[in-house]
């Protein structure tokens, strides 16, 4: 997977997807809630895991043309929980702000710090700062259907990787822990529980596997001379 990695780093890391929560409102005043859920990923190939952000506003959302959401303005109180996999598994409360009027986020705890900016129709995304380095997160609008894993591949190259499946559709990342590697994104399908990832830009199969409820595993091939196994199990969620 390593020559992919490296050759397919520019490929767009914003293809790489989980899961964010419609505003819920209580009425016509009251509080709105919005929810994120997604995938973080260190840039050495070995932190990962996953993570939920929430805003909470003062005033409903407003529902926008297309399913987009937008927030009240103005500063709102940001939480969220980083569940880390690896290096070490861990959970790290984080709070801050996020401002509608930029569509941005900054939330920290336990020396993480979590950047971002939202899409203004789903997607929560930016990068990290951490003890053991940094990193980017991707998250998405959460319906609650969605479920995160989390692993690790390994063979002749390894380090760590993250994906989402809702419903047949599969997005996520990978991570070489060789060095100047890049996250590549991770699109696929999931058909029964059998799985099927494509190399970026392409319909080859860069890997298949099957999903057993709380775990994931198969092997994955980027057809270009690296090869080897990948498992990994939805408990990052």
């Amino acid at each position: 997977m390593k020559t992919a990695l490296r050759a397919l780093a520019l490929a767009a890391l914003v293809a790489a997807g989980a899961c964010s929560s419609d505003s819920k409102s209580s009425g016509g005043g009251g509080s709105t809630t919005t929810t994120w859920v997604g995938l973080v990923q260190g840039s050495d190939g070995v932190e990962s895991g996953s993570l939920s952000v929430t805003a909470q506003t003062a005033s409903p959302a407003i529902g926008r043309p297309g399913g987009g959401i937008s927030l009240a303005a103005g500063d709102v109180t940001a939480t969220g929980t980083y569940k880390r996999v690896t290096p070490t598994a861990g959970t790290v409360d984080l709070s801050g702000t996020y401002n509608p009027d930029g569509n941005s986020l900054d939330i920290s705890g336990s020396g993480y710090t979590f950047t971002g900016g939202f899409d203004g129709q789903s997607r929560l995304e930016g990068n990290f700062t951490g003890p053991n380095g940094d990193g980017n997160f991707v998250t998405e609008k959460n319906t609650g259907a969605a479920k995160v894993y989390c692993g690790t591949f390994s063979g002749t190259d390894s380090g760590t990787w993250s994906f989402v499946v809702t419903g047949t559709a599969l997005h996520g990342q990978a991570q070489s822990s060789s060095a100047g590697s890049q996250a590549i994104p991770l699109d696929g399908v999931v058909s029964g529980n059998n799985i099927t990832i494509y190399i970026p830009g392409t319909t080859q199969t860069l890997a298949t596997g099957t999903v057993n409820g709380t775990t994931a595993s198969g092997t994955w091939d980027d057809q270009q001379g690296d090869s080897g196994d990948w498992t990994g199990s939805s408990t990052c969620q």
